[in-house]
């Protein structure tokens, strides 16, 4: 590796920019520390057209120094793809000096998928600090009155549920109980409130607080599949809110088999269909 190192930092240092991108690439790939220097000062060079393939360096190596180049790279670029990437990064390293910055960011984003991404980076880094914002966030959704926005929106509520699941932040309960039981959209939006009564329901099972049975019980009622092992759009409501019934009132330390949904793009074990 230190061999391989030491070769590809003389091909970063030439000018051609797409030997300098094969060669970030392959440090990214051996995961060299010792390249760290390097990588670091070719991603504060201003005119540099590849910073985000020097950010997936960063979430590799999880070093620390790149956390606060960044935090500047990622307000300055808040409103496009190359956001998601930094934080990704971000959660890797879990530095908990940007959880304050990050609450300031999420809270200030318009963008609802970066927004998203912003909440579920500050469950990963598992700060209570984050909890007050990330409940304001879950409580907007009342605020909106437009149905497009407010079904954009569920996707930061379902980041934001989960993330408080994480934090296992016992004052979100009654708003996640909220979020379980919305009702009333319309029903071309359906899916997205779909994705945000599960996050409420895996939340709720995370924080472990019994006052939520009663609506647990009802989601997974409303949402039963109309046949066994079949997958419909309620399925994993379905699943989210059993296995939330079930590590609230499971007995001897026992637990069902586990399937797996899809919550935000992470992977969360849920109780079996019965």
């Amino acid at each position: 590796t230190p061999l391989l190192t030491d070769f590809y930092l003389v091909v970063l240092s030439r000018e051609n920019r797409h030997m300098k991108l094969m060669a970030i690439r392959e440090i990214t790939e051996i995961r060299s520390i010792a390249a760290f220097p390097d990588m670091l000062a070719l991603f504060k060079m201003p005119d540099f057209r590849h910073k985000y393939e020097i950010v997936k360096y960063f979430a590799v190596v999880k070093d620390r120094r790149a956390v606060q180049p960044l935090m500047t790279y990622l307000l300055e670029n808040s409103h496009d793809s190359r956001a998601m990437e930094v934080l990704e990064a971000l959660a890797a390293i879990k530095d908990p000096s940007v959880v304050e910055p990050l609450i300031a960011f999420m809270n200030s984003s318009d963008h609802m998928e970066i927004k998203a991404k912003t909440a579920e980076t500050l469950g990963i880094l598992g700060d209570s600090m984050a909890a007050p914002a990330l409940l304001s966030q879950l409580k907007k959704s009342k605020t909106i009155t437009d149905p497009r926005t407010k079904a954009d929106f569920q996707q930061v509520v379902a980041s934001s549920a989960i993330a408080l699941g994480q934090l296992k932040e016992a004052s979100a309960v009654t708003p996640l109980i909220n979020a379980a039981n919305a009702t009333g959209y319309d029903k071309s939006f359906r899916r997205s409130y779909l994705n945000s009564k599960k996050a409420a329901a895996w939340a709720l099972g995370e924080i472990g607080d019994q006052s939520c049975l009663d609506t647990l019980k009802m989601l997974a009622e409303t949402h039963r599949p109309a046949r066994e092992n079949t997958i419909y759009d309620d399925t994993e409501v379905y699943l989210a809110a059993t296995a939330a019934i079930d590590k609230l009132t499971k007995e001897d330390g026992q637990t069902r088999p586990t399937r797996y949904v899809s919550m935000c793009g992470n992977v969360v074990p849920v109780g079996e269909i019965k």
